[in-house]
């Protein structure tokens, strides 16, 4: 008889982040679950854990291969997971991350003192005293809405249950589990109504900088609706934004580089905003601007944004030509609301 393998599969988890203290909240707009609660992406389409353990080879006189490998630096966990952004009126948005949340996120990594946070998923992997250190979205005509976020601290995927900071524990097997704490995988309770083409508000609204003159002439609403109302809707066909800001793990001497990594944030990072359209916009905007991106009820804003490159083309049996702008900032002025 053939040996029976068992196997994981996306059906038998979920993806949860939370602060690291069942009595944390982060910094920030706050948190916006119970204190202490995790935040379940209903949902989630993938999650990856990594861990890199930084090694050194110790060749000596005499000795053929290494004499010993020991770890110089500190070890480094990274938990990312994709999900798809729920709409408001969702009846299981409450659980998920909402756009308070990715902004305290965001105020922490920068911050000089953070609230640490946890991040995993059952039978992936799990990080603690963790910081996010990059945010992703794109919203196209044709598909649905996506964002990724990754964060870097600990490696804690056997964590001890006391320092679980109010996360669901890991499952042994199917339908057991070795912590009696409150378990959330892999089952929805209300269907997630998430956020599809017809309901992305695709504008880039621009806001002047006070202090910062305006170029006149700015926007060009003779296509698609010459509304008036300050933005850019020149037939957007997909828009994106980047957040990156890089988490570094401190060690000080005397130090276990496998436990004691101290994540921090290390501003200002990167930000930016790309936008594809059928009509050219922006053309001679050269003034930094904050610039607003709206993907369903996230609306993201970058703060002194300037265009740091642009693409036209066209070509023949094309029916429109393509526009393509990238906006750029830093990702200490990118906020989400």
């Amino acid at each position: 008889m053939a040996t029976t393998i068992s196997r994981t599969i996306y059906t038998s988890t979920n993806v949860h982040v939370s602060p690291k203290a069942l009595t944390g909240a982060f910094t920030g707009a706050g948190w916006s679950h119970l204190s202490g609660s995790d935040a379940i992406l209903n949902t989630a389409q993938n999650a990856t854990f990594s861990l890199n353990i930084p090694r050194a080879d110790v060749n000596v006189f005499g000795v053929e291969g290494v004499l010993d490998r020991p770890q110089l630096e500190a070890e480094t966990a990274t938990f990312e997971f994709g999900f798809i952004p729920e709409l408001s009126n969702s009846p299981a948005r409450a659980e998920t991350l909402t756009p308070v949340d990715m902004n305290s996120l965001i105020a922490d990594t920068i911050a000089e003192l953070p609230t640490y946070a946890a991040a995993g998923a059952a039978k992936v992997g799990r990080v603690s005293d963790a910081l996010m250190n990059s945010a992703t979205g794109e919203a196209a005509v044709g598909a649905l809405a996506n964002f990724t976020i990754s964060f870097t601290g600990a490696n804690d995927d056997a964590a001890d249950p006391a320092d679980r900071g109010g996360v669901a524990a890991y499952p042994d097997v199917a339908g057991s589990v070795s912590q009696a704490v409150p378990v959330k995988i892999g089952i929805i309770a209300t269907k997630a109504t998430v956020v599809t083409p017809q309901q992305v508000s695709l504008g880039v609204a621009v806001i002047p900088v006070p202090g910062v003159a305006s170029t006149s002439g700015l926007l060009d609403e003779s296509f698609p609706d010459g509304d008036g109302d300050n933005l850019i809707e020149s037939c957007a066909q997909s828009a994106s934004f980047a957040w990156d800001v890089p988490v570094e793990l401190i060690l000080c001497l005397g130090s276990d580089p496998a436990t004691d990594g101290h994540a921090l944030g290390n501003p200002p990072g990167s930000a930016s905003f790309t936008v594809e359209a059928l009509k050219e916009q922006l053309v001679t905007q050269v003034d930094a601007q904050t610039y607003v991106l709206t993907i369903g009820d996230y609306t993201f804003t970058l703060a002194q944004g300037n265009i740091d490159s642009r693409t036209h083309n066209l070509a023949v049996g094309d029916l429109f030509g393509s526009y393509n702008y990238v906006i750029g900032g830093t990702g200490d002025g990118f906020t989400v609301a």
